[in-house]
This record gives structure tokens, C-alpha cells and sequence, in this order.
């Protein structure tokens, strides 16, 4: 399907097909201990993505901006002084938002300036992408084996189709910040206090969202010594990270990005029937920031319990932003593995495939529907959840 020049006309179904097998896969994975050949399909998992990175993107232009800044810093150029379109030479007519200076962090920056060093074309980003999702596989394994889950969990995160199709072949950023994510859960399980805030600090320096796991894991220290100690550490990481671009900075074109971009977010769209886009966005933001300072600090739910549920608040984030990208949901990809919620499994896929049929203008209603009751699904288990936990107590 995905040879040649454009894919098909029928590429949503046969989305549609890949989501339906992978979710009959799960309930072999996650729900029986049959032996099989796990090698045949961990090698099929491997093939397939070599296969994926000779294929050309579909509906995927990010890696254009991540080349640029690439470019830019090879040639002692600061891309958070540049506006693109004034740089037609180094191909800044060509990127999404040309006329937006470049909103990714310093450390995603300078993976962006290795692959130009490299060569500077989506085979070398696909490759660095590539290495990242093997070092993912293999730290979640680690995490498997930490939380006393079987192995074969795994296969869950490597035919999924949202790591096959965006962190590998659409070559989206996010493969990156769930790499660092995974690593600071399996160093703050394993108690390696310092790499899990280095790695915590280097997942800020891609993706700023992951900010939000900072509080979430400061107040599951007992000690305010200990909580200010790796609040420091962190602080002079990230910001450092920063002074290599200093004045520069990606906070004031984020603003930008947000106030311009529109998404498929499923409440985004809910609530834009009867708002304005501005209201509906406010609206979202308030509700959704209200609710993480509730959960942080008033429930105090992160600190008590496993380090792994703070994957969360990435959840929270997508759903209460008008965005929507189905590729923001990687980094909630472990805590479905984890947790065997075949829910999220299901809203990942009806969120992948709003996504494709929007931008092929083909009918998204069912899917859109499909995640609401999705989102209520997810909050009536949780709700399940807490009500057992305090029946128990």
C-alpha cells in the first residue's frame, strides 16, 4: 500500500485493516502465554522497519523544518533568530510555517545539527530515529522486567502502528522525547537518582511538555533537601542547554505556533460547534491546567504511586489542547503496555485515523465519536479504580 508515488486512495482502510490486526494481536500478547516463534516476529518488526525508511513520507513534512535547523546551525546561524523564508537557499521556502521561527528546544536542535553533519537528508534523520526506537525497545524491556511483566509485552510497542507509521516512517520528533521519557522511569525505578534527572532534563531540552513530570516526581521525595537537590540538578541542565543559544529562544514562536495551529483534538472539536475557536481553546487550557494542578498538588496522585503512571498527564495534555496529533501519543504508548488498557490502544487508533481522514477529506464523524467514548471509557475505569483502591482501604 504504501509503494509508489502517492499511496491509494484506500490508504484510511487499510488504516483501518493495520489498527484491527494490531488490536487482535494485543489480546494474544497481553492475554495468553501460548509459545510461538517470538523471534520470527521480532525479526518481521525489524525488517519492516528497514522497509519503512526507503519509503517515501506520506502526509509528513515536519523533518523539512528539521533539516533547516539543521542547516542553519552548520552554518553558525542561530535558528531561533531565523525566520525561514528569508533563507530560500538553505530551503527555507520548502519547510511547513516558513514564515515561524523554529519552536523545538536546544537539545532537539542538536540532533537536528548531527543529521546535517551526516548528510542532512530524511534518510539520515529516518536512521537517527531508527536508533532512538531500538533504544526505546530496549529500555522498555528493562521497564517489563522491573514491574514483573512478561517479555513478550513488548511486541506491543514494536508492531504498533503508531511507531511504525510516525516515529519511523513520517520520522516525527516525538520517537526522541518518549526515548529520554523511558529512560528517566527505568533510572528513578532503578533508584539512579542522577541519570534519571539527567534524562529527564535532556527530555525538556527536546519536548517542553515534559516539564510537567518534573513536580510529579519532585513530590515523591520525602524530604524537601532531597525534592530542592534535583530541582537544582535539573534546573542548571535545562538551562544550560539554553545559554548555548542564548539570546535565542523558542518560547516567544510557540506562542505563535499555538495561536495559529488548529488540530483534530476530539474535545477541541466537540467544543467548536458551540464556541468560537479562541473560547474553545481558552476553555480547554483552563480545564486542562486545573486539572494537573489538581492532580499534583491537591490529590497528590504521582506520589504514591508507580513512576510509570505519570505518562498521564501526557494524556491530559492531549486531550485538553486543541492540536491532536495522533504522533503526540507515543509517549502514552508504555503506560497502555503497562497497564493492558486495550482502551487506549483503541483511542490511539480512532485518533490516528481522525487524523488521515481529515487530511484526505474523507468522513472522520465515527472516529471522532469513537474517541469520546473512548475518553469516557478511560474515565469510568479510573473512576473504577479509585473506588476499589478506597473500598479496600
Amino acid at each position: 500500500m504504501l509503494f509508489g508515488a502517492t499511496p491509494p486512495e484506500h490508504y484510511v482502510a487499510g488504516l483501518v485493516m493495520v489498527w484491527i490486526a494490531h488490536l487482535i494481536s494485543l489480546h494474544y500478547v497481553f492475554f495468553t502465554s501460548r509459545p510461538v516463534f517470538w523471534w520470527i516476529v521480532i525479526l518481521f518488526a525489524l525488517s519492516y522497519r528497514i522497509l519503512l525508511i526507503q519509503i517515501p513520507p506520506y502526509l509528513a513534512n515536519d523533518y523539512l523544518r528539521y533539516l533547516f535547523d539543521g542547516k542553519l546551525l552548520l552554518a553558525g546561524l542561530n535558528p531561533y533568530d531565523i525566520v525561514p523564508i528569508d533563507f530560500p537557499a538553505l530551503g527555507g521556502l520548502d519547510i511547513p510555517k516558513p514564515e515561524v521561527k523554529t519552536i523545538y528546544p536546544p537539545l532537539a536542535e542538536g540532533l537536528f545539527a548531527i543529521t546535517s553533519w551526516l548528510g542532512g537528508t530524511l534518510t539520515e534523520w529516518r536512521g537517527m530515529n531508527l536508533t532512538a526506537d531500538l533504544l526505546c525497545a530496549g529500555i522498555l524491556l528493562k521497564i517489563l522486567d522491573q514491574l514483573q511483566l512478561p517479555r513478550r509485552w513488548l511486541l506491543a510497542y514494536l508492531w504498533s502502528p503508531l511507531v511504525l507509521i510516525e516515529g519511523v516512517h513520517s520520522a516525527h520528533l516525538e520517537i526522541w522525547t518518549l526515548l529520554w521519557i523511558l529512560l528517566f522511569i527505568y533510572a528513578a525505578q532503578s533508584h539512579r537518582l542522577a541519570l534519571a534527572s539527567t534524562a529527564l532534563s535532556a527530555a525538556i531540552l527536546t519536548k517542553l511538555v515534559p516539564v510537567l513530570l518534573l513536580p510529579a516526581w519532585l513530590l515523591t521525595f520525602p524530604s524537601y533537601r532531597q525534592r530542592l537537590k534535583h530541582f537544582l540538578f535539573i534546573a542548571i541542565l535545562t538551562m544550560t542547554g539554553f545559554l548555548c543559544f542564548f539570546p535565542g529562544h523558542p518560547f516567544g514562536n510557540l506562542l505563535t505556533f499555538f495561536h495559529h495551529i488548529e488540530g483534530y483534538g476530539v474535545l477541541f472539536y466537540g467544543l467548536n460547534l458551540w464556541l468560537t475557536v479562541e473560547q474553545a481553546k481558552w476553555l480547554l487550557t483552563s480545564a486542562g491546567g486545573a486539572l494537573v494542578l489538581y492532580l499534583l498538588f491537591i490529590d497528590r496522585r504521582y506520589s504514591q504511586q508507580p513512576i510509570i503512571i505519570v505518562f498521564e498527564l501526557f494524556l491530559i495534555v492531549f486531550l485538553f489542547s486543541s492540536m491532536g496529533f495522533p504522533w503526540y501519543l507515543l509517549v502514552i504508548l508504555p503506560l497502555a503496555i503497562a497497564t493492558r488498557a486495550i482502551y487506549l490502544f483503541c483511542f490511539m487508533a480512532t485518533t490516528h485515523l481522525t487524523y488521515y481522514s481529515v487530511q484526505l477529506e474523507e468522513p472522520h464523524t465515527i472516529w471522532l465519536i469513537s474517541s469520546a467514548v473512548l475518553v469516557v471509557t478511560a474515565i469510568f475505569k479510573q473512576g473504577e479504580i479509585v473506588f476499589c483502591k478506597k473500598k479496600q482501604t
